[in-house]
């Protein structure tokens, strides 16, 4: 089982690698699980969030410019960041940017990349460390950083905006877009259809994951085209559970990609496409992109490369289930995105956001708390998002995979502080 994107990541955004064995049964465990953390969260992250406040006034220089200094940190305005409010305007940049050093330096991290935005704008942004340990060039709020399986959601949205463009049912054979000959099927339960309501709710029986990892990857890119990895994975009768489909939930990679797949195969466009055209344009993500090679030369320079758990620098990758978590972009640009779903900032209205948000589409919703979340993982990178109702959320990016040991702690440290800041109740 590969390390990347795991079901882990619904609950830890930085647990280390899971095995089959160890993991939850069902989404909602792992939800659970969050709970757990969150409230733990809430216990003790003003403790930790007081004890960086000594150090705020030491980094204040160094938050506002990059001194290159141990620390390394920066907290200069984004490029193209004007439209949700530059960093160095931010109230409590220096505060977080203190805070974000402390944690590197417990943490033993190479780098990491934090915004948090409340009532609609930013409240703070930083980055502090390394981000590529080959060169010794730091972090910067511009660093460019693989966020894994928070990918997951932008998937959601493609789905959101395709309802808008044709009639979907999301309860149909999504053999109505693929038309094989022979559909899709759990060959245990083979008179039972597979449907984007399970796929996008990790409810279809499919398997978590395919048994590549780093040694197999592509350097830097996969093959765009989704069709040999699904044609080599789906009829495959290892690729499925021993349950019916939309009986249980099991969190998957392989059925993320295959929904991804029929939003390609519907839309008649290539998915990569759709959401350059209809996502990442629009709201204006221009350090956003599924591919490195959707990068130019001056972006290549501000990517954060990954680093193993010892910090051992790895070269820039990709894999086949590429639409399960292989984004890169910005903190900056991730709150380009997410504040834009809170404000229904068009294309994305109301009507077209329900579904999202309430079946919900490759996205954690906590009905009872309002916020909505996702984690991710991946060899030598980790990532999270969380935005509520209000206006209120935040994002952080690291590229150093953290040991499981470490995971909880590191955990407490950012997103007690990163709540604090942005006003959003965990």
């Amino acid at each position: 089982m590969c390390a990347r994107r795991a079901p882990r990541d619904l609950a830890d955004p930085y647990g280390a690698r899971w095995e089959p064995s160890a993991q939850a049964n069902s989404v909602g465990d792992h939800k659970d699980r969050l709970m757990v953390i969150r409230r733990f969260l809430q216990s003790v992250s003003l403790i930790a969030f007081a004890a960086c406040g000594s150090c705020s006034q030491e980094s204040a220089g160094a938050a506002g410019g990059g001194s290159g200094t141990e620390q390394d940190v920066e907290g200069e305005p984004t490029p193209g960041s004007e439209d949700v409010g530059s960093p160095d305007e931010a109230p409590r940049t220096k505060e977080l940017a203190a805070a974000l050093a402390k944690t590197r330096t417990n943490a033993g991290i190479r780098s990491i990349s934090a915004i948090a935005w409340r009532d609609g704008k930013i409240a703070a942004q930083a980055a502090v460390g390394i981000r590529d340990a080959r060169t010794d060039a730091a972090a910067t709020p511009d660093s460019i950083y693989m966020i894994a399986s928070c990918s997951k959601p932008v998937i959601g949205l493609a789905l959101a905006l395709l309802i808008q463009d044709q009639p979907i049912d999301l309860d149909a054979d999504i053999n109505v877009w693929l038309k094989w000959e022979k559909p899709p099927r759990n060959p245990a339960f083979p008179d039972v259809p597979v449907t984007l309501r399970q796929l996008v709710t990790h409810r279809s029986s499919i398997v978590a994951d395919d048994d590549s990892e780093y040694a197999t990857y592509a350097r830097p890119d996969p093959d765009p085209s989704m069709d040999a990895y699904i044609l080599e994975q789906i009829p495959n009768p290892e690729m499925w559970e021993d349950f019916a489909p939309g009986t249980q939930e099991e969190y998957s990679n392989v059925a993320t990609t295959l929904a991804a797949y029929v939003i390609e195969k519907a839309a008649k466009q290539p998915f990569s496409e759709f959401c350059q055209k209809r996502i990442f344009e629009p709201l204006g993500l221009t350090d956003t992109g599924w591919f490195f090679a959707d990068f130019n030369e001056e972006q290549v320079a501000r990517m954060a490369r990954p680093h193993d758990e010892a910090g051992k620098p790895l070269e820039h990758f990709g894999f086949a289930s590429w639409p399960s978590g292989q984004i890169r972009t910005t903190t900056a640009d991730m709150a380009k995105l997410w504040m834009a779903i809170q404000a229904r900032k068009a294309p994305f209205t109301e009507m077209l956001l329900a579904d999202f948000e309430k079946v919900p589409f490759f996205i954690i919703a906590d009905a009872e708390g309002g916020t909505f979340e996702h984690g991710g993982s991946e060899y030598g990178v980790g990532a999270y998002f969380i935005y509520d109702g209000s206006g209120n959320g935040y994002a952080f990016l690291t590229n150093h995979e953290i040991p499981e040991e470490d995971s909880d702690a590191l955990d407490v440290a950012l997103g007690g502080v990163l709540a604090e800041i942005s006003g959003v109740k965990e």
